[in-house]
Order: C-alpha cells, then structure tokens, then sequence
C-alpha cells in the first residue's frame, strides 16, 4: 500500500513539469505513472517526459490548456539542443470535466537553415 501513495506524490510532483505547468491541485485522483530522462554531453542535450493517469477534479488547466481536466490523461514530450540546432515537441490527451475528448501535438524545431512550427488538436 506504500506504493500507491508514493506514486500520486511523485505524480503530483512530476506530471505538472510535462507540459510546463508550475502546479496543481488534485482531489479525487486516481493512479499516475510519471517517466522523465535526461542526458546532456559534449554534442548537446536531451529531456523527455511521459505521464499518464486519472486525475480526478483538476484545478488550474495545465494538462495542455484543459480547464478542469478531470479524467484519463496523457501527456509526453522531448526537447533536444546540440550543435546544429533544437527541437521539441508535446502530445496530450484525454477526458475533461464534461466528458468531451481533447488531443493536442505540437513540433517545434530550428536550426542553421531555419526554423519551423507546427500543431494540431481536437475536441468532441
């Protein structure tokens, strides 16, 4: 049982980072997976983020501009800079608070010939 509190603490604490977001107050959440890697040498540096769960009554719409997230969720993103340039990219989904699904994947990337954006979304 031990685990289970441990892993909504480390949720709480790791999720919020995925998207940027500086906090969050959670009531009713459920299990959270949260993943993060980093590596930086001598030819640049890379993160990457991944996070999953249910995340009950959500407050404050970090998860990828959400307001009132409140059900399954996932969120992942990379950023990557070395020599020649720097990219990042998020993807989120999931459940808000009226049950509607919502997805979100943006790309952002620049370099010594230019630089470029992208994103897309959807809501039903």
């Amino acid at each position: 049982m031990r685990s289970i509190p441990k892993a909504l603490a480390v949720g709480a604490v790791v999720v919020p980072f995925l998207i940027g977001g500086a906090g969050a107050a959670f009531a009713d959440a459920g299990p959270v997976y949260g993943e993060h890697t980093a590596v930086a040498t001598e030819n640049g540096a890379a993160t990457s983020h991944i996070g999953s769960g249910f995340l009950g009554d959500m407050t404050g719409g970090w998860l990828g501009g959400q307001q009132g997230a409140s059900g399954p969720s996932f969120a992942e993103s990379e950023r990557m800079a070395g020599p020649d340039g720097a990219s990042s990219e998020s993807t989120v989904s999931g459940i808000d608070g009226n049950g509607d699904a919502y997805y979100g994947e943006s790309e952002q990337s620049a370099g010594p010939d230019g630089a470029s954006s992208s994103s897309v979304g959807s809501r039903s």
